[in-house]
């Protein structure tokens, strides 16, 4: 395993390990930030693992229609995608114009935290296969 990928995939379980921690604090618009970061960087993993050069970009929908272009299949939907999409702040600063079209609850958070878990264990498993 490449250097980069290990450290993509230690970035990506940080943010997984952040976002289980704010769900049991009840801070479930930090948590489903976190769940975010933590699916967008298990697909950039998977980029550079294969050398794949990608743009600066935290549009899940994007990278994993990248990674479907070089024949890499993600264990995500394009739903599920979106629903990550919908929620990520380009600005780590409140305003109206940058807060979740939602307020996230305990079951919709839980559900972020499921699809990047998954993500991420299958995306480890990959890296460690492949």
């Amino acid at each position: 395993m490449k250097d980069e990928t290990r450290e993509w995939l230690c970035y990506a379980a940080e943010n997984l390990a952040v976002a289980k921690l704010a769900l049991d604090a009840g801070y479930f618009n930090s948590a489903i930030q976190n769940a975010q970061q933590a699916a967008e960087k298990a697909l950039k993993t998977v980029l550079i693992d294969h050398d794949i050069v990608f743009p600066k970009t935290h549009r899940l929908r994007q990278l994993k229609g990248l990674l479907a272009s070089h024949g890499q299949d993600v264990p995500i939907t394009v739903e599920e995608c979106g629903a990550f999409d919908s929620i990520y702040m380009d600005t780590r600063y409140p305003s109206a114009s940058v807060l979740p079209d939602f307020v996230p609850d305990l079951a919709t958070t839980q559900s972020f935290l499921a699809v990047a878990a998954r993500v991420l264990a299958v995306v480890q498993k990959q890296i460690e296969m492949g």
